[in-house]
């Protein structure tokens, strides 16, 4: 391997634990901005400081997986569909930080339960694989289809999805509801397609998905 292919590998090794790391920062600034410009609400800065502990504490939990993933060696299943998904996310949130919003506490409250809801599905996920589960799309080491993925195939995108869901929810405005749906959706839902046909090359892969028929939403799709 020439010394060019092995920094840019190195560097693809890296990204998942780079992206946290940037997003961390970056975002946490974004989320205090936030959080302080909003003091005069009896009810938004708890609002945005409770969703900001859940997301950060998500982060922390997930930041495990970015420095298992360092170490191991990066292939081309992705097709740069992560990197894609980290640049949806990163608009995302600041599209959902930056605009203006004044949710009542009802409204925001649902949208906190919502992220709970979505990062406990993404974390039951990603412990229900354990050291299988990477960021980036790898082969099948052996099948599994006990928890959530007895139910959906791709059941961290579906959690993860509705986290930011409920992100929105808590500040919700015209922007970030667009960048939801016309950016971080079809981020996720060409993620799963990708994965999905990349795994379906093994047998037992496609063995299961004859049984766990839906990749996302149960009953749907």
């Amino acid at each position: 391997m020439s010394d060019g292919s092995a920094t840019a590998g190195g560097a693809r090794r890296l990204a998942p634990l780079a992206l946290t790391v940037i997003g961390f920062v970056t975002v946490g600034g974004l989320w205090l901005r936030r959080a302080f410009a909003v003091l005069g609400d009896a009810v938004s800065p708890a609002l945005v400081l409770a969703a900001g502990v859940v997301y950060g504490g998500w982060l922390l939990v997930e930041s495990r997986v970015s420095r298992r993933d360092a170490a191991r060696p990066v292939g081309d299943a992705d097709k740069g569909t992560m990197e894609m998904a980290a640049a949806a996310k990163l608009v995302l949130l600041v599209a959902t930080l930056v605009a203006p919003s004044s949710p009542s506490f009802a409204v925001g409250a649902s949208g906190l339960v919502i992220m709970v809801l979505g990062a406990a599905l993404r974390l039951w996920a990603v412990r229900t694989l354990g050291s299988r589960y990477s960021h980036r799309i790898r082969p099948v080491e052996a099948i599994v289809d006990a928890g959530p993925y007895a139910v959906i195939r791709h059941p961290a995108y579906l959690g993860t999805w509705l986290a930011h869901a409920g992100l929105v929810v808590v500040m919700p405005s015209l922007w970030s509801a667009l960048a939801l749906f016309l950016a971080w959706l079809p981020a996720v839902v060409l993620r799963v397609e990708v994965e999905d046909r990349f795994l379906a090359a093994s047998p037992d892969y496609a063995a299961y998905a004859t049984r766990v028929r839906k990749k996302l939403i149960p009953g749907v799709y």
